[in-house]
């Protein structure tokens, strides 16, 4: 009988898919960690709570060959300091987009007393250009302001690196965290959009800041609480998170629909219920008080016209449909 050896190809796929199940342990992301627990035990993975090995390390792809450039410090700080002298070079000769300075007069107007909605068209939610007010009040009216409000953005550009530093680190090890960060900071998209003086920053941010609290960590009524709260501020900031929210859930019922182990589910179905409760009651805290807020002073339903249904469908009250935004 003849015996024919597998090829290489087969061995060396076997050898380089062993890091990514061992992986599969660590860590303990509250949402995924249901379909990861529910396989490893239904496949009987090494990467299952029964089955991983004492002191195992967690998998970390640049372990071995990232190590030199990552650990020198005169390196990382020589490429900040290169990295920073561009950023600003780009803040200050880029080009100007047209949606900066309608934000900036939106900003102007809650410095002179002008109520956005009511004394101010815009079809934005409130709370980016509110918290823009105090710096541009400080500032004063100048010729170079989106400059210097280009360069505020600064601190939102350098949270979302660090939410995509911890989430990489979540999966793949400190290195690769660090090296993600690197990767996306370089992104030329990603670069010439953070320059911009928008709300897109601070929404951007806050939305990593959210996947980075059920990423990392363990889940708990109290974090799901912390989470919604700041799912919903981005609503205060922009009405985008609408989409977030349906990509949240969807990956919720796909999380629910791959995890079919019933004595599982049934051990997380209580704790996952808490969870969703909390998360939404942290969602609602923020954008009531805002709308509250603007109802009190009489611009709500202005408010209702200018952020939600002026960006379904662009019209005036009188129904005379507008020529832009």
């Amino acid at each position: 009988m003849l015996h024919f050896q597998k090829p290489a190809i087969f061995s060396f796929g076997r050898e380089l898919s062993k890091p990514f199940i061992h992986s599969l342990r660590f860590p303990s992301p509250p949402l995924v960690a249901m379909a990861r627990d529910s396989l490893c035990d239904t496949a009987r993975l090494p990467g299952s709570r029964s089955h991983t090995e004492p002191g195992r390390r967690r998998f970390d792809p640049l372990r071995r060959y990232g190590r030199g450039i990552l650990h020198t410090p005169w390196i990382t700080i020589v490429l900040c300091v290169a990295f920073a002298v561009l950023r600003v070079a780009y803040i200050l000769h880029y080009r100007i987009d047209s949606d900066e300075p309608q934000h900036l007069h939106v900003v102007w107007g809650w410095t002179h007393g002008f109520l956005p909605y009511r004394d101010v068209f815009d079809n934005h939610a409130p709370v980016f250009q509110a918290l823009c007010a105090p710096l541009f009040r400080l500032l004063g009216e100048r010729a170079d302001i989106v400059l210097w409000m280009r360069l505020a953005m600064t601190p939102f550009f350098v949270a979302t690196l660090w939410c995509v530093k911890c989430i990489v680190s979540a999966y793949a090890g400190r290195r690769a965290g660090y090296l993600s960060a690197w990767l996306t900071a370089l992104f030329p998209p990603f670069f010439y959009h953070s320059i911009e003086f928008r709300p897109d920053q601070m929404w951007s941010t806050l939305w990593m800041v959210v996947i980075a609290l059920l990423v990392c960590g363990r889940m708990s009524p109290k974090r799901a609480f912390g989470t919604g709260l700041i799912l919903g501020l981005a609503f205060a900031v922009s009405m985008k998170t609408v989409l977030m929210l349906a990509t949240l859930g969807a990956a919720l019922g796909g999380t629910l629909l791959i995890t079919r182990d019933a004595e599982w589910r049934g051990k997380k179905e209580g704790a996952l219920v808490q969870w969703t409760l909390a998360g939404f009651g942290g969602m609602l805290v923020i954008p009531l008080l805002v709308i509250l807020y603007f109802v009190g002073v009489g611009a709500g339903p202005a408010m209702y016209y200018c952020v939600v249904q002026h960006n379904i469908i662009p019209e005036t009250p009188t129904g005379i449909p507008s020529r832009g935004r």
